[in-house]
């Protein structure tokens, strides 16, 4: 990124002194960036009636396996399994009684528990 922002500033110096552009009062350069890690997002909406939506990224193509547990670690149901990357949205339709249940990210890298209320 110090590269790019540098080379920004040497091209924009080199027309400047060359009378091709105007010198610029202010640059403002944004950084953005992808984040490097895992994120998970709690389910949407929570607590849920009919169906809720996890949201979680992954930066870059590795294995996973998102499910649903209740209490008692009992798997219900596996949502997604496989290589993937990116940012990733999966709506759940549960037909399964009020309670109390997780859904569990496993990757190569990290584990993620959260919490969900059926109402």
């Amino acid at each position: 990124m110090k590269r790019i922002v540098f080379l920004l500033f040497a091209f924009i110096s080199i027309m400047c002194s060359e009378n091709l552009i105007n010198e610029p009062e202010q640059i403002k350069i944004e950084k953005t960036s992808i984040s490097n890690e895992i994120l998970v997002w709690t389910n949407s909406p929570n607590p849920f009636t009919d169906s809720t939506m996890i949201h979680f990224y992954i930066p870059y193509e590795m294995w996973h396996l998102l499910i649903i547990t209740d209490e008692n670690e009992q798997v219900i149901e596996v949502l997604s399994e496989g290589f993937i990357s990116g940012h990733q949205y999966i709506i759940w339709e549960p037909k399964i009684e009020s309670g109390i249940y997780y859904f569990r990210l496993v990757t190569d890298l990290k584990v993620v528990r959260k919490t969900m209320e059926k109402i």
